[in-house]
């Protein structure tokens, strides 16, 4: 019975309102007159990195994550507040993207952001960042977890070598130089992203490439993790059966199974746990009791309540019931953007000098695809945004769970307890 050996709950387990609709597929211009952007050899590949099983954390490193995870339900609480409905996010994506957000500004933007995230200390997000990225990446015995890291910026700046130094060094990312006002850049950033999710995620500018012509930069950092259950439903076992959801009664494909997994229950939740062949991933399972509606989920689900519930698991034998979904969550009204303004970030007006960057207006995106499914799950994410110089419109005891009513989820890398991916599935499309 995996537990969380160390409970780091590193980043943002922020919570996103969004529907199961299928992603936009961006159109692509039509006739374009002016030649491809040239590609250099490794214009594709991201930079050599080598990577490391071991995470050791200073003090220091260990009270930032503290903070980041407290920062991380503070952003579910206010995704709480925008209403019922489905809800997918990936944390580790957002911190990640906050984290090189605040090396890229300076000055009073930059004191926003680490306020905002409840941090202080420039180098140690840095450090904790470095050994991260360094040890959570991973391929091996079926499971895949990679993170990549890019930002595209327009060729009449000269990027500051210390920026591109530090994202480079600290987030295995790159900088590159593009021309905003060619048919082809657009097109050529959504394949990057695309590509790097497995086609979960297509795009992360959407629109017309007219749209973004007077960009100054855009930016991105993706998560992609699929692994198959260390003990998988059977598919002769999924049938049709009824989903009572928030927003009305839908026949799904509701997976079983009987199993010996990890159990645990309160008066509020009742916790169930799987775990992911090959590498250190969980998934956990939270069913709400009687009476507490969609919008008290993540109210409740504090900190607290998660380690009470974890530190209270034991092994049962679980006949156990779940949906088989699969969720996009294409943030297309901007809760992003709005919650981070109202922790007091001002994206109207960011101090890009430590860019080389004129100041300019942040435009903050988050995207995520999640798949369930017998053998395993699948699930990327997607967090960037674009910056303008002007303004821009745009024999175990016995225990029966089913879940056939809305839930909330959490998949996490269970060594240091950082939140993959997040949400609440109160509908089934």
């Amino acid at each position: 019975m995996k537990k969380n050996l160390i409970f780091l709950p590193l980043i943002v387990a922020m919570m996103t309102a969004c529907s199961s609709n299928d992603p936009v597929i961006d159109e692509q211009p039509e006739n374009p007159v002016t030649p491809e952007i040239p590609v250099t050899p490794d214009d594709d590949d991201d930079p050599a990195w080598e990577l490391t099983q071991r995470l050791d954390l200073t003090e220091n490193e260990k009270a930032a994550v503290s903070e980041l995870n407290l920062f991380s339900y503070e952003l579910m609480r206010e995704f709480s507040k925008t209403g019922e409905g489905v809800y997918c996010c990936s944390p580790a994506s957002i911190s990640i993207y906050m984290g090189m957000l605040a090396n890229a500004t300076g000055g009073e933007s930059r004191q926003q952001i680490l306020s905002a995230m409840h941090l202080s200390d420039m180098e140690t997000v840095n450090t904790l960042n470095a050994k991260l990225m360094h040890y959570l990446p991973c391929e091996e015995n079926g499971a895949a977890l990679s993170i990549n890291n890019r930002f595209w910026v327009a060729d009449r700046f000269n990027v500051a070598p210390e920026f591109t130094t530090t994202l480079q060094d600290v987030f295995n990312g790159k900088v590159k130089s593009v021309d905003f006002s060619n048919p082809m850049t657009v097109p050529t950033i959504n394949k990057w992203i695309s590509d790097k999710t497995n086609g979960l995620i297509p795009s992360l500018l959407d629109g017309d490439w007219k749209d973004f012509v007077n960009l100054d930069m855009a930016s991105a950092n993706t998560v992609y993790f699929k692994g198959n259950w260390s003990n998988v439903f059977k598919k002769s076992n999924t049938v049709k059966e009824t989903f009572y959801g928030s927003r009305g009664n839908k026949e799904v494909e509701m997976m079983h199974q009987e199993t010996v997994t990890g159990y645990a229950s309160n008066d509020k939740f009742t916790m169930v746990t799987k775990s992911f062949e090959g590498y250190s991933v969980d998934a956990e399972f939270y069913l709400p009791a009687d009476g507490i509606n969609v919008k008290d989920f993540t109210l409740l689900l504090t900190p607290e309540m998660q380690q009470s519930l974890n530190n209270s698991v034991k092994a049962y034998e679980v006949t156990l019931s779940l949906p088989k979904f699969e969720i996009n969550c294409n943030d297309e009204d901007g809760k992003l953007n709005r919650i981070i303004t109202d922790m007091g970030v001002n994206l109207s007006s960011m101090d890009f000098s430590s860019m080389g960057l004129l100041p300019g207006r942040m435009e903050l995106i988050h995207k995520t695809a999640l798949k369930m499914y017998e053998e395993g799950a699948e699930l990327a994410a997607v967090t960037g945004g674009y910056d303008l110089s002007l303004p821009f419109e745009q024999k175990y005891p016995e225990v029966n769970v089913n879940f056939n009513r809305p839930f909330c989820y959490i998949i996490r890398h269970s060594q240091t307890g950082i939140i993959l991916m997040a949400g609440v599935v109160s509908d089934i499309e």
